[in-house]
């Protein structure tokens, strides 16, 4: 098998109605054990906590324990990143407090944080309530045109209508700009960044 060095990452957001209901965690469980011991290579999982997913954060947590066990019997190496994301305006802040408590126990199978749309938290505060040892990714929502965090700027109603919110969109120059932004305070030494 030929490699090319790159991380493999997966995005697999918590789409079931309860992770409390011991039938709903069975068969959850099972899914990602079939597609974990499917793939060659698992660098990362990433979590998001919302967007989509709605699970309170010390849920989060246990669930992402759980989702870890099954990971590490096929990818020892492989680790789960988590982004600190909630769209309940009125549940945020204690969905972060308690996010930011469980961080702070520095469970081992997190690998670090993604920094993502819909996060209340700026990234300099982010950074300085998470752990050093936990690295920090940007995860920029670029792969929508219009509602979303970086619209398509000045695009023609044709192509709006015809591809919608969610097709093929290569824009190298914006992508170039998007991940250069922030890059006047970001220290490579604390943040991975990636765009």
């Amino acid at each position: 098998m030929t490699s090319y060095g790159l991380d493999t990452w997966v995005w697999y957001p918590n789409m079931a109605e309860d992770y409390s209901d011991l039938e709903t965690i069975r068969a959850e469980l099972a899914e990602r054990e079939e597609i974990f011991s499917k793939l060659p290579h698992i660098h990362s999982i990433l979590i998001p906590g919302g967007d989509p997913g709605d699970v309170e954060a010390d849920l989060l947590f246990q669930w992402s324990g759980q989702v870890a066990e099954i990971l590490l019997q096929y990818h020892p190496q492989a680790r789960i990143w988590l982004a600190p994301q909630i769209m309940k305006s009125e549940l945020a802040y204690d969905w972060l407090e308690t996010f930011y408590t469980k961080v702070s126990e520095e469970p081992e199978w997190l690998g670090g944080i993604a920094f993502a749309p819909w996060e209340r938290t700026p990234l300099p505060e982010l950074r300085a309530r998470i752990p050093d040892k936990y690295p920090i990714r940007r995860y920029e929502d670029i792969c929508h045109n219009f509602q979303c965090q970086y619209p398509v700027r000045q695009w023609d109603i044709a192509f709006a209508m015809t591809y919608g919110r969610e097709s093929i969109n290569p824009r190298p120059i914006a992508f170039k700009h998007i991940g250069r932004m922030g890059d006047q305070w970001v220290s490579r030494r604390r943040l991975a960044v990636c765009a």
